[in-house]
C-alpha cells in the first residue's frame, strides 16, 4: 500500500502532536505502526510459550529433560544412524551456545532494552539448530542448510515433537487456515496483545493466535511476492488463486513462528523493544522467558538423540561440555543448567 506524500510543513506540524519525536517520523509512512501493540503481542507470546513448558514439562531443566524422554520413549523407534555424527553433535552444540548467551544476559543482568532484540535472536538459532539435531537424528541425511530447509523439515517430523512445539496451522481451503494444540485441540483463541492472565486457557489461546497470525502473514507474503512478479491486482479470479494455491503452505509450524519472531527482532522490534519510556520491568522477565523457551528447545532435542542413538553417546557429550566448554568455570546459576541433565540418564 501506499501513501501520499505530505509537505515538509504537515510533516513536522504531525510530528510535533506525537509523545515522541521518531514515532511520529515512523507514523508518516506507516499510519498503522502500533508498538505499544507489537511489544504486548511479542512478550505475550514467549511468556505463554514458557507458561506452558512449565505446566506441561516441569519447571527444572531436569524434569523438561525426563518428560521428554518418556515422551519420545512412546513415539520414537530406537535406531542405529548411518550418519557423521558431527552432523548431530555440532548443531547441538550450537544450540546450547545460544541457549547459554540468553543465560548470560540473565545472570549477568545485561537486559537492558537494546539488548531485547539479541535476546530474539539467540532464542531462534537456539530452536533451529536443535531442530537440526533432530532432523538429523531422525533421518540420518538431513541436510539443512537453509532456513526454509529446516522449516519444512520440521513438519514432517512435528507429530513426534512434545507440546507446545508440535503446534500447527492447518490450510483448509484458500488462504484460512486453523490453528491447533494436537495436546489440547479444545483450546481457543485469545487476544495475544491482551495482559497475560497466567493460566492455560489463556496461554494457550495466545499461542494459537501467533501461529494463526504466522500463517496469515506468510500468506500475504507470498501474494506480496506473486503480485510484484506477476502484477497481479487481486487474486478474485480462479487462475491466480490457483497460482497463490500453489505455493501456499500446507501447515505453519513451530519453527515459522520462530523465523517470523527473530525477522521482527531484526527490523521492527528492535524499534518498539528499545524506544519509550514504559515497560522497563520486563526486560529481566522477558530474558528469561526467551532463555526457558530456548532451553528447551535444545533439552528437547537432546532427549530425542538419546532415544534415537542410545544413553552413551549423550552421556561422553555432556561430559565434554563438562571438561571443555570454555569458560564454565566462571559459570553460574541457569549458564549451568545442562549440569543437571546427567542425572536423568
Amino acid at each position: 500500500m501506499s501513501y501520499k506524500a505530505e509537505s515538509a510543513d504537515t510533516v513536522k506540524q504531525n510530528i510535533q502532536k506525537t509523545e515522541y519525536w521518531l514515532d511520529g517520523i515512523i507514523k508518516q509512512t506507516n499510519p498503522k505502526w502500533d508498538p505499544e501493540r507489537a511489544m504486548q503481542s511479542s512478550i505475550n507470546w514467549m511468556r505463554a510459550l514458557r507458561y506452558e513448558i512449565a505446566q506441561e514439562h516441569g519447571y527444572t531443566s531436569k524434569e523438561q529433560f525426563c518428560s521428554c524422554q518418556q515422551h519420545f520413549a512412546d513415539k520414537v523407534e530406537k535406531k542405529h544412524i548411518k550418519t557423521q555424527l558431527a552432523n548431530i553433535w555440532g548443531p547441538l552444540f550450537h544450540s546450547l551456545t545460544f541457549c547459554l548467551s540468553i543465560g548470560s544476559l540473565f545472570e549477568k543482568d545485561a537486559t537492558s532494552p537494546w539488548m531485547l532484540p539479541s535476546g530474539i535472536i539467540m532464542n531462534y538459532y537456539a530452536s533451529f539448530n536443535a531442530i537440526i539435531s533432530i532432523l538429523t537424528a531422525q533421518n540420518g541425511d538431513f541436510k539443512g542448510d537453509t532456513h526454509s530447509k529446516v522449516i519444512n523439515g520440521l513438519g514432517t517430523i512435528r507429530n513426534l515433537l512434545p507440546h507446545p512445539l508440535n503446534m500447527v496451522a492447518e490450510r483448509q481451503e484458500g488462504e484460512i487456515y486453523i490453528p491447533l494444540l494436537p495436546n489440547y485441540p479444545d483450546a481457543v483463541k485469545s487476544k495475544l496483545e491482551a495482559s497475560f492472565s497466567d493460566t492455560r486457557e489463556d496461554a494457550q489461546g495466545k499461542i494459537l493466535s501467533y501461529i494463526k497470525g504466522t500463517a496469515d502473514w506468510k500468506s500475504k507474503e507470498i501474494k506480496d511476492n506473486l503480485r510484484r512478479k506477476y502484477r497481479i491486482d487481486n487474486f478474485k479470479s480462479k487462475a491466480n488463486q490457483e497460482l497463490r494455491n500453489e505455493r501456499l503452505h500446507s501447515e505453519i509450524n513451530y519453527l515459522n513462528c520462530a523465523f517470523r519472531y527473530r525477522g521482527k527482532a531484526n527490523y521492527r522490534d528492535s524499534m518498539f523493544l528499545a524506544y519509550g519510556r514504559k515497560h522497563s520491568w520486563l526486560n529481566a522477565q522477558f530474558v528469561d522467558d526467551l532463555r526457558i523457551v530456548a532451553t528447551f528447545c535444545f533439552i528437547c532435542a537432546l532427549a530425542y538423540v538419546h532415544r534415537r542413538l542410545g544413553e552413551e553417546n549423550v552421556r561422553l557429550f555432556l561430559k565434554d561440555i563438562e571438561d571443555h566448554l570454555r569458560g564454565s568455570d566462571v559459570a553460574s546459576g541457569s549458564e549451568l543448567f545442562w549440569k543437571d541433565l546427567a542425572a536423568c540418564i
